[in-house]
């Protein structure tokens, strides 16, 4: 992103934090009209839907969140299975005064916006899963471990891990 780039984009949206379920989410909202949620994949940040939020925020309200635990938004409570994260969707939508919303997903966000939908479906009028593989609709052999999906799904193995990525990633997350 260049600098003009940026400036129109903060001129464009504004930064704040929002709490839910005890975590400070980093939140970037701007437009108007119905309102687009989004929600990044691992290790994404907000800063992964700068390009795509200027062209919807002509017609739509667009919202996007660092998930607990990623970005600048602060650790979940309850720790970071699918259920708990999703379950800050709720208290933010509540904040922004929205009933409901379209929420658009990628990667793990998918398995968080999944989550969110099937718990919550009055407050989900679409849902978008963009490059996801969410269990139990996903076909079995993606979260196979051969050489050939390695590459693309190594970050389930490494997440599972207890303490390890916070070991290697604190203090490095640039």
């Amino acid at each position: 992103m260049t600098d003009d780039d940026h400036s129109a984009f903060e001129r464009l949206f504004t930064r704040r934090r929002v709490i839910a379920h005890g975590a400070a989410l980093q939140v970037v909202e701007g437009g108007q009209g119905p309102l687009v949620l989004l929600v990044p994949g691992w290790p994404q940040s907000v800063y992964a839907w700068r390009k795509v939020m200027p062209a919807l925020a002509a017609t739509y309200r667009v919202v996007a969140f660092d998930p607990p635990g990623i970005g600048d938004s602060s650790a979940p409570v309850g720790g970071y299975d699918t259920a708990n994260i999703a379950s800050h969707i709720d208290p933010l939508l509540d904040d922004l005064g929205a009933k409901d919303c379209l929420l658009v997903t990628h990667d793990i966000g998918a398995w968080i916006g999944y989550a969110y939908a099937v718990r919550n479906p009055a407050r989900v009028r679409r849902l978008v899963a963009i490059d996801a593989a969410v269990p139990g609709m996903a076909p079995a052999d993606v979260y196979t471990m051969t050489p050939e999906r390695l590459h693309k799904t190594w970050h389930f193995a490494f997440n599972f891990l207890p303490e390890l990525p916070e070991l290697l990633i604190t203090g490095r997350e640039r």
